[in-house]
């Protein structure tokens, strides 16, 4: 596929997407809870860093968004691992501050010391302090292992997703997917995804987000409708478009 072809199919393909209940309903909805929670002041001294990384997961969502409404969902894998990391990050630092000195580590300078003299880096894994039998810390680690498997990484279930076209003599890659029901179904892990990171920052933020009846308000409607349009989807066939 050719440069100019795949930019133009990317746009005929978010015309199509957009169209889908999920993505029209679901995705304004996500975006309108963030810019919501932007209105929002945290109530604690590090609030100026948790609303910079407010703005980072607000950026992860809509550049997810935009990859599944041009017909990619596997490559929004990375960028939704990384606003988990987010996520992750902001509760490490709500729970004990000194995770922010684990996070900018010494080792972390080393790696690139180590670069510079063209050696291996020393692996490095922030060790952050984290509060016991966290649920929703427990289920960020599990959406984050979902995404790391299925497409964050060159791994056997992101080479399965790919859509080959195959005759005798050839093989050519379909970059763009043919499944109606795996865009909608990525539409819907993507609210889910989103729906745990806000609840998080509001827990990290003293439930200030909460307390607004607004973004309550909003975000319980996030969980109806994700809800709900997840179990329809169980009733869709797969579909391929001309």
């Amino acid at each position: 596929m050719k440069l100019e072809d795949f930019f133009e199919k990317e746009e005929v393909y978010l015309e199509k997407v957009k169209e889908f209940s999920t993505f029209s309903v679901l995705i304004p909805l996500i975006d309108q809870i963030y810019h919501r929670s932007f209105r929002l002041k945290p109530i604690d001294e590090s609030g100026l860093l948790i609303e910079q990384l407010l703005f980072l997961s607000h950026k992860c969502f809509l550049s997810a968004s935009s990859l599944i409404g041009r017909g990619r969902p596997e490559d929004t894998s990375a960028i939704t691992r990384r606003a988990l990391e987010i996520a992750e990050f902001v509760l490490a630092l709500n729970y004990d501050p000194e995770n922010l000195a684990r996070w900018i580590s010494k080792e972390r300078v080393d790696r690139w010391k180590a670069r510079k003299r063209k050696v291996k880096p020393a692996p490095i894994k922030p060790n952050y302090k984290f509060p016991k039998g966290h649920q929703a810390l427990e289920e960020l680690r599990s959406f984050r292992g979902v995404y790391s498997d299925i497409g964050a990484h060159f791994s056997p279930e992101y080479f399965a997703l790919q859509e080959w076209l195959k005759d005798e003599n050839r093989v050519c890659l379909n970059y763009f997917t043919l499944n109606a029901w795996y865009l909608e179904v990525s539409v819907v892990t993507l609210a889910d995804t989103h729906y745990l990171i806000l609840k998080i920052f509001d827990e990290c933020m003293n439930g200030a987000l909460k307390d607004d009846e607004e973004w309550k308000r909003l975000h319980d409607n996030l969980f109806d409708r994700k809800g709900q349009l997840g179990n329809q989807l169980m009733e869709k066939r797969n579909w391929k478009n001309s």
